[in-house]
């Protein structure tokens, strides 16, 4: 067989990235459920409660992380952790790669 007739390998950078990939897929995987199984568990315990209020559990796909937010009866949020501004600064950063600064020296 020539050298040319020869299966392509695929180069060390390439199978780096896909492990990577894969890694952050079963990553992000593992946050949902643990989003949801903690969604699951407060609702449980606040059904039991005389409380007005309740805890959502969401994961921020973008940015991979798991958001809570108060909510009252009516479904408003009261409060969300993190906040929206830390959400926008953690997404800038996902972007950019860089860090904060946009210059190097």
């Amino acid at each position: 067989m020539a050298p040319s007739d020869a299966p392509a390998k695929p180069d060390a950078a390439s199978a780096a990235s896909a492990v990577i990939d894969s890694a952050q897929a079963a990553d992000r995987a593992r946050k949902q459920r643990a989003a949801q199984e903690l969604q699951k568990q407060i609702d449980q315990a606040m059904a039991q409660s005389r409380t007005r209020t309740s805890l959502r559990f969401r994961v921020e796909e973008d940015v991979g992380k798991i958001v809570v937010s108060v909510v009252d009866e009516n479904g408003k949020t009261l409060m969300q952790i993190p906040d929206d501004t830390a959400l926008a600064l953690a997404r800038r950063l996902a972007e950019t790669g860089s860090g904060l600064v946009d210059r190097q020296a």
